[in-house]
C-alpha cells in the first residue's frame, strides 16, 4: 500500500510541476507584454495615433490582470 500511495503522490506532484512551468512561461509572456505596451505608450506618447495608445494601454492593462490573477503569491 505504501508503494502505490508513493506512486500517486509522486505523479501529483509531477503534474504540480507541469503546471508550474506552463503558468511561469503564461507570466513570463504576460510580463514581456506589459512591458512592451507600457514602453510604446510612454514613449510614443505624442508621436503615436491615439487609437495605438489607447491598444497599448488595453495590452497594458490586460497583462497587469493576467499577472495579478496568475502570480503564485495571490494562492492560498
Amino acid at each position: 500500500m505504501r508503494a502505490a500511495y508513493g506512486f500517486v503522490r509522486s505523479r501529483r506532484v509531477a503534474g504540480a510541476r507541469t503546471r508550474l512551468r506552463h503558468t511561469e512561461a503564461a507570466l513570463f509572456v504576460a510580463s514581456l507584454i506589459f512591458l512592451a505596451s507600457y514602453a510604446v505608450r510612454v514613449l510614443g506618447h505624442g508621436h503615436l495615433p491615439e487609437s495605438v495608445l489607447d491598444l497599448c494601454l488595453a495590452l497594458t492593462f490586460a497583462a497587469w490582470a493576467l499577472l495579478a490573477v496568475g502570480s503564485p503569491c495571490t494562492r492560498a
